[in-house]
């Protein structure tokens, strides 16, 4: 591998992580990282990765359902719902977008799903559940008294659907020559953009993802407040809802392995915008890191062999070739 690729992919999230960490605890944390390690006991930590199994399993049914309607690909149901705690492992072994790596190889190696398809469906359930988090966020805004600041925020999450259709007209007015790298780009780029407005277009299917999207923001409300609770912070549940709708807009910053820090920043930040105390957030998001980290770093390993394990042996090689 080449001096470039490793850092790239390795000695830069790595440092970065340290870095982020080390911002989020002058912002946030009063004690050092380690004593959260031991918040929960063993007993609540395992009840806490029956909270990450289910919602993994929802992640997996959006996967699911979006390949079914967009390129009528049918994944099996081992794959449903084992390719998000899989790509979790991935994100971790591999820093720099190594979930998102793993699962376009994937899907290209054992469904024939090429990578532009890949894109066009993570940006359709980013987008859908920025949707919902803006609308979900406005009405617990609303119902507490909210700045009209803080109601902007959200109103740009509502307005978000409406970029993919200015983004095709913008593209489309482009005049590049035939053939050339920027023709090439746009055409790339068009071809993409088109599926997601499509699949915009489509209401039965967003009805679907909608559903299966408040299924999976339910259960980690539902996670998050049961921490909450464990530790008597007194977070209201519906503020844990509207959260958990705009936690993906990590899915666009995966810098450091699993999102780490990242993933304390965002929550930190969210609490700070309502004027609650951040770190409330941040011990609660580490909890939940410790919980992913050490229960589905195994799982997601077991579950990468069986999901690789009637194809040929040097699929790894070629899978580490493209790193």
């Amino acid at each position: 591998m080449k001096l470039k690729k490793i850092l790239t992919n390795f000695v830069f999230p790595v440092v970065l992580t340290a870095v982020v960490f080390l911002i989020v605890k002058k912002l946030f944390l009063k004690k050092e990282l380690i004593h959260y390690i031991g918040t929960l006991s063993v007993r609540e930590h395992f009840i806490s990765s029956i909270f990450m199994l289910i919602g993994f399993a929802f992640a997996g049914l959006q996967l699911r359902n979006v390949f079914i309607k967009s390129i009528s690909v049918k994944l099996s149901w081992f794959d449903t719902l084992t390719l998000p705690i899989t790509q979790n492992l991935w994100g971790y072994i591999i820093p720099f977008q190594g979930s998102f790596l793993y699962s376009t190889f994937f899907l290209k190696t054992k469904y024939k799903i090429n990578i532009k398809s890949s894109f066009s469906v993570y940006f359709i359930i980013i987008l859908a559940s920025l949707f919902l988090g803006g609308i979900t966020g406005l009405i617990y805004l609303l119902a507490n008294n909210g700045s009209f600041k803080q109601g902007l925020f959200f109103i740009f999450f509502i307005a978000l659907p409406v970029f993919p259709f200015l983004g095709k007209r913008f593209l489309i007015s482009l005049n590049f020559l035939n053939e050339s790298k920027l023709f090439k780009f746009q055409q790339y780029f068009l071809n993409i953009i088109e599926e997601v407005v499509a699949l915009l277009n489509n209401k039965r299917f967003l009805i679907n993802l909608f559903i299966i999207d408040i299924c999976y923001v339910v259960t980690y409300a539902t996670w998050s407040f049961w921490i909450s609770e464990v530790l008597e912070y007194g977070i209201p549940f519906t503020f844990f809802l509207s959260l958990g709708f705009l936690m993906k807009l990590h899915s666009f910053t995966k810098l450091t392995p699993g999102n780490m820090g990242i993933i304390q920043l965002l929550v930190g930040g969210y609490f700070s915008l309502f004027d609650l105390n951040p770190e409330i957030g941040v011990v609660v998001s580490l909890i939940q890191l410790i919980t992913t980290f050490f229960f589905g770093f195994p799982i997601g390993l077991i579950t990468t062999i069986l999901s690789f394990n009637n194809l040929k042996s040097d699929v790894f090689t070629n899978f580490f070739k493209k790193i």
